[in-house]
């Protein structure tokens, strides 16, 4: 079962509050609000960027997306795993996305 994220802290000090389902993320610095929505199911891991720009999020529904930190636009979705995702992670350079699942 995926971790409801809604209340959680992300790494980022500046950042709380993960739903991606349909979900709202607080910029702890200037009270904005960015809404994301797009997974079918809970998510289960989610990275930020290194530049900040971006939020790595993966979920039950055995997807990858990727959403623009300051639009909450979801700009890409990535297929592939057979079984709902457990971790994912960027590297430092920004250009790769690692993910695991079961």
């Amino acid at each position: 079962r995926g971790a409801d994220l809604r209340y959680a802290t992300l790494t980022r000090p500046r950042l709380c509050g993960v739903d991606l389902r349909e979900a709202s993320l607080t910029h702890l610095r200037c009270g904005e609000k960015t809404h994301f929505q797009g997974h079918t199911y809970p998510v289960r891991t989610v990275a930020v960027t290194s530049d900040g720009k971006h939020i790595i999020s993966g979920s039950v529904d055995k997807t990858i997306k990727v959403w623009s930190l300051d639009t909450g636009k979801l700009e890409r979705t990535l297929r592939g795993h057979t079984f709902p995702l457990n971790a994912v992670a960027v590297t430092s350079d920004g250009k790769r996305i690692v993910s695991g699942s079961d």
